[in-house]
């Protein structure tokens, strides 16, 4: 059956809170069923000593609309960007973790509006991805720290901090989780990898004891520009975790690579995209049980998603989102209204975010639909559909190239020069 989904014209966030919102990340932060937002925004003082990136919840009401943003949190890092929603302590409410000037936050979500808070100091923490690192069933932070290592902030699986490690892994200015190897635990991809050739991107396999496994090096055609975007679904409904990349290059395609029945990467399948490379999020927009991808054009105001069918992804649906950033953790999926579709919201940085509501979705067979109560923002398997508790339902605006401009930073280059 062909599906019906579309996204209605683009809605602003009028609350003022949010007027500066740098990042946002979606989650079921009060624990109610409601997909609620959480985003970053900078309060600048004339002392830049005095400056803060202060931390919103805008909590979903019953009704489905969006409550005026709280304060629930500020951090010392004024250059932060990264936001992420994950139930750390598995009660079934999403935790914020973000960082520091060195290091990470977490703050957990008690149910009633207030947050119990740690941190952990990893270095000059570039990004982090949310995934259980040692296998002890107990999600962790895995922190891109330095050149040549990542700091793992280990959870206690309380929602707060059990103690720190490092591994022996190379900065990178992409990076993802996900079972691309076939064997239930989360692999860490890596692309755009410090003083390796851009056209380069690995697999580190996840190991049963803890930490990953030598990478597998995979490479791109030697004309290939460096990797934008990477993440993880099941993009051909056969239940294996298969990746799709976008290359930073204005005119190209998406690649595929689907997972085979011996847990390899075969050869990338070309996917047509508008022009723009950008930030890619996979997850079921259309409620249908596919793995659907998002992707946020930078530089060319428009969002597009790709619909998974029976024999792969319908073309590009451009929507204009009046955004121009298409940078990692500017936009996010989730239920934001309560209707049982997936929609996108879209952070602008000097204006207020953008939310897609998408519409045209078959009578749910769950309640709502909000991501997994697992990691939200990164980009894991689990987090390709959302999840929720099951109930007895029936059953062009271009705007500047910016092509040539490299993801935030690769290791050195970057590390001193914060955006």
């Amino acid at each position: 059956m062909q599906s019906s989904y579309s996204m209605s014209a683009p809605e602003f966030l009028s609350d003022p809170a949010a007027a500066g919102a740098l990042s946002v990340a979606v989650g079921d932060v009060s624990g109610d069923g409601r997909d609620d937002i959480a985003f970053l925004s900078l309060r600048s003082t004339p002392n830049p000593a005095d400056s803060r990136m202060e931390i919103y919840v805008a909590y979903q009401r019953s009704d489905g609309r969006l409550d005026a943003a709280v304060r629930i949190a500020e951090s010392n890092d004024t250059f932060a960007y990264q936001i992420a929603t994950a139930d750390l302590d598995r009660n079934g409410r999403a935790d914020i973790v973000t960082t520091t000037r060195d290091g990470v936050l977490l703050l957990r979500s008690n149910g009633d509006g207030t947050f119990a808070s740690s941190t952990a100091v990893a270095g000059d923490p570039a990004d982090f991805s949310v995934t259980d690192v040692d296998r002890d069933g107990r999600l962790d932070i895995l922190v891109d720290s330095s050149d040549a290592s990542a700091t793992v902030v280990h959870g206690d699986g309380l929602g707060g901090i059990a103690g720190t490690s490092t591994l022996p892994l190379p900065a990178s200015a992409v990076r993802t989780t996900g079972d691309v190897t076939g064997d239930g635990l989360d692999d860490l991809i890596l692309a755009t990898i410090f003083n390796r050739p851009l056209q380069e991107f690995r697999i580190y396999p996840a190991l049963a004891s803890g930490g990953y496994a030598a990478p597998i090096v995979l490479s791109r055609p030697q004309d290939a520009n460096h990797t934008s975007s990477l993440t993880v679904g099941d993009f051909n409904a056969d239940g294996r975790g298969d990746l799709v990349l976008d290359e930073a290059k204005d005119s190209a395609s998406l690649h595929l690579y689907l997972q085979d029945a011996q847990g390899n990467l075969a050869p990338s399948v070309a996917i047509p995209r508008e022009r723009g490379a950008g930030t890619l999020i996979a997850a079921d927009l259309d409620r249908d049980g596919r793995t659907d991808v998002a992707m946020g054009h930078s530089g060319w105001g428009y969002i597009g998603y790709y619909l998974q069918t029976g024999t792969g992804f319908t073309p590009e649906t451009l929507v204009n989102a009046y955004q121009f950033q298409g940078r990692l953790y500017y936009f996010a999926a989730g239920d934001l209204n309560r209707d049982g579709c997936g929609d996108l919201v879209i952070a602008r940085t000097s204006q207020s975010p953008v939310l897609l509501y998408g519409r045209g979705c078959p009578r749910p067979r769950i309640a709502n639909c909000r991501f997994p109560a697992g990691v939200v923002q990164s980009s894991r398997l689990e987090a390709a559909g959302f999840a929720s508790q099951v109930v007895d339902r029936y059953d062009d605006n271009p705007g500047v190239n910016v092509e040539q401009a490299l993801p935030r930073r690769a290791g050195a280059l970057f590390r001193n020069g914060r955006p």
